[in-house]
């Protein structure tokens, strides 16, 4: 084993090798003394110190780089490299990236800034490209979720507003560590799935319902007080989740989907009574699940945003540091709202408030138009509609996951409310233009309608995510 790791070590090569110009020796390299903190073993060690040389010849590096940010990096190429060759758990990493972090005190920002410098001038496999993109996908939508759960937390629960415990580097509400660990625990127990952006978010706002559920009324904002007391009275109303919809722009149908598929699962495994004691929970809960799936897949550590890690905090100057003499890049703290990104959005309201009241069946008008073409036209359509929901439902589930088959079956559907309605919308213009209500070479062509109905599944992915 050590053998292989070794002569792949060897073989590291870089993609525009040029003259040596990093002042870094192997000796000081490993007095460092990160390496004896994570317990690395030396094939590792050896591997990484490969990167580096190789990385110091690609002449990327000026007098400006930052020591531990570097040798984090490649401690981290090396670690999951010397995992992804030998397919073994015992050469499984010693430390989770957030600890790697911690020891090497470099934010994750910064390891982000130096793997893509890697990436540009040493060969890496596949898996271990693959496995950098799903750690910076976990930690965009993370960040970007805790951003949004921070003002939807204030604006819910009225408890300790204000007041913080300070248990460890514990600086959060009690409430706020409740909804945030359940949250990262259901997201995280579905991690051979991963849910995109928009499901995550719907997950979220099913923790939020459950929380609020099991709070008393004195301790909620308007109008959630009102509706939790109106949900324990008839629960099945789900008010409070239909307000949470309304208020953070999402669509109920959509939620009630992840609810049922993901929420409703993970909260049946659970040995907890929350209701009656949910804060002295907490502690349990993280302990005896959580800790277990960060060591499974070893990368972030969710529960520091909590602790408003300065590891996982985005830095706060507006420029990244200089690496390789390219100038300054700068970093856009404030996504501000560009006229271009407000009338998209205003077309994305637009045409989910369309979709909700368009039907999924032909509207008399347009099955007047049909029925010119003969008396199978309708059947015809459905037809070919049922066999292109089977290939979007399979594509779809083998690219995320047998969880989706419901969000699918639902996207779909939404497809089909458009195209009926685009495709009447295209029949009256072409009445108006040409005087004529018989459209059927048009609409007895396979062509046209596959076409018009994958132009539709695109505009419902893009305006849904």
């Amino acid at each position: 084993m050590a053998a292989t790791i070794t002569t792949f070590a060897a073989s590291v090569v870089v993609r525009a090798p040029t003259t040596p110009f990093l002042q870094l020796s192997r000796n000081s390299f490993y007095a460092l003394g990160i390496h004896n903190q994570l317990q690395i073993p030396a094939t590792v060690q050896n591997l990484a110190w490969a990167y580096i040389e190789a990385f110091s010849r690609s002449g990327k590096l000026d007098t400006q780089v930052e020591l531990m940010a570097l040798v984090a990096t490649s401690l981290y190429l090396a670690a999951w490299e010397t995992w992804f060759k030998t397919s073994d758990n015992t050469t499984k990493p010693t430390f989770t990236v957030s600890f790697l972090l911690e020891r090497a005190d470099v934010n994750i920002v910064t390891l982000f800034e130096y793997l893509r410098l890697f990436k540009e001038t040493v060969v890496l496999s596949d898996p271990l490209l693959q496995s950098i993109v799903k750690l910076q996908r976990k930690y965009c939508i993370d960040s970007a979720l805790f951003h949004k759960f921070e003002k939807l937390y204030k604006q819910i629960f009225r408890d300790d507003v204000g007041k913080t415990e300070n248990k460890g580097d514990a600086t959060s509400p009690k409430r706020m560590r409740i909804c945030w660990v359940l949250f990262i625990l259901a997201k995280g127990v579905n991690v051979n799935s991963p849910l995109e952006l928009i499901a995550t978010y719907q997950l979220l706002l099913c923790v939020c319902d459950y929380v609020i559920k099991s709070t008393p009324s004195f301790l909620l904002n308007q109008p959630y007080d009102t509706t939790s007391a109106h949900d324990s009275l008839n629960p099945g109303d789900n008010l409070t989740l239909h307000t949470l919809c309304d208020q953070y722009g999402c669509v109920l149908s959509e939620v009630h989907t992840i609810k049922a598929s993901h929420w409703d699962p993970f909260q049946s495994t659970l040995s907890f009574n929350f209701s009656s004691n949910m804060v002295d929970d907490v502690g349990v809960l993280t302990s005896r699940y959580y800790t277990d799936i960060v060591f499974r897949h070893m990368d972030i550590d969710e529960r520091m945003f909590l602790h408003r890690s300065k590891f996982l905090l985005p830095p706060t100057g507006n420029t990244t540091p200089r690496i390789g003499g390219g100038g300054s890049s700068p970093i856009v703290n404030n996504c501000l709202s560009t006229p271009v990104k407000s009338a998209l959005n205003n077309v994305c309201n637009e045409l989910q408030r369309l979709l909700q009241t368009a039907g999924e069946t032909p509207s008399e008008t347009l099955l007047n138009y049909i029925n010119v073409c003969g008396s199978k036209g309708v059947e015809l359509i459905q037809q070919r509609l049922d066999v292109m929901r089977l290939q979007f439902v399979s594509a779809l589930i083998a690219a995320t996951g047998p969880d989706y088959r419901n969000l699918a079956e639902y996207r779909f559907n939404l497809a089909i409310r458009l195209y009926y309605r685009v495709m009447e919308n295209m029949l009256k213009s072409e009445e108006d233009r040409l005087s004529t209500s018989d459209f059927s070479y048009l609409l007895n062509n396979d062509v046209f309608h596959t076409s018009l109905c994958a132009c539709c599944v695109e505009v419902v992915m893009a305006t849904y995510g």
